[in-house]
């Protein structure tokens, strides 16, 4: 059987339509086998997409942008969107008395400080009026140590993508009190990439193919099902919270059929990238995005 090497920029529930190629057997339809692997810390898809290593890769359009404030071509174009929220959230060490976002000035909260996770809460906290020098920043190293931090009672607050805040609230340590994709809107969060090469190749329209079947098996199938499936893919986390995750992923709006990712989106990326000056100019839409 023939393979196709997929790499993530961060392994979640968030991620499940393109799980689902996998989970749901859309690329085995098409005889085709997939590698599925999480970027190496520190690295970024960008580098394995170009050396050939990866055929496509979960990543977001802003990540051309960086590439683009360098005065850099990186052939690299995003042609599916995955989701068009930010899947973060806000959970709370306390259980009660959490009522605004308010609530998060003069204390700690663990994040990614820096990148486009970042970029997005701080987005947020600005539209729901939150004074961010008020924060007591904790820097998440990665997703394993941040969260036994959270665990430790070293924090007030943690920002999470699904499954793990969900999973921390099963296990007793907190709530859930704040959506950042609710509280921003429609913005163009994730999609896959690729290099202009691979769109050349037979083996785009047969991956884009599975991915629309895959995307539409997420949004609309019968949830235990994909449930099912997609928590084979994360063995630490229960099933309860894989399905709960991916219904309020499903109300959240964060997954819509459409596959193309939309100029509206992108252009609300923008908008959030210009807010927190992390890029210097707003970069053409047609020099990142593909549609079909």
């Amino acid at each position: 059987m023939k393979h196709l090497n997929i790499m993530v920029s961060k392994h979640s529930v968030f991620y499940s339509p393109l799980i689902g190629v996998i989970a749901g057997g859309f690329l085995k339809e098409h005889g085709y086998e997939a590698n599925y692997s999480i970027v190496p810390e520190n690295q970024t898809v960008s580098t394995y997409l170009l050396s050939g290593e990866v055929d496509v890769a979960q990543a977001a359009v802003s990540a051309n942008w960086s590439f683009m404030e360098q005065n850099k071509n990186t052939n690299i174009i995003h042609f599916a969107e995955i989701n068009q929220r930010d899947g973060f959230f806000i959970l709370s060490k306390e259980v009660s008395g959490i009522t605004s976002w308010k609530n998060l000035e003069n204390c700690s909260l663990i994040a990614q400080l820096g990148a486009q996770p970042f970029d997005m809460l701080r987005f947020a906290l600005n539209k729901e009026d939150v004074d961010i020098d008020k924060i007591n920043w904790i820097q998440a190293e990665s997703l394993d140590s941040s969260i036994e931090l959270f665990k430790q009672g070293n924090a007030d607050f943690i920002h999470l993508q699904g499954p793990y805040p969900q999973q921390l609230a099963l296990e007793g340590y907190g709530e859930i009190v704040f959506s950042v994709g609710e509280t921003i809107g429609p913005v163009a969060f994730s999609s896959i990439c690729c290099t202009k090469e691979f769109r050349d190749k037979n083996e785009y329209l047969i991956f884009l193919d599975a991915f629309k079947k895959a995307k539409k098996w997420v949004l609309t199938e019968n949830l235990d099902l994909v449930a099912k499936k997609i928590s084979s893919f994360f063995d630490e986390i229960s099933f309860e919270v894989i399905k709960t995750t991916l219904q309020t992923y499903r109300d959240l709006g964060c997954w819509s059929l459409e596959t193309n990712i939309s100029r509206e989106t992108y252009e609300a990326s923008l908008d959030v990238f210009s807010f927190n000056k992390t890029i210097s100019k707003r970069h053409d839409y047609s020099e990142v995005v593909v549609t079909d």
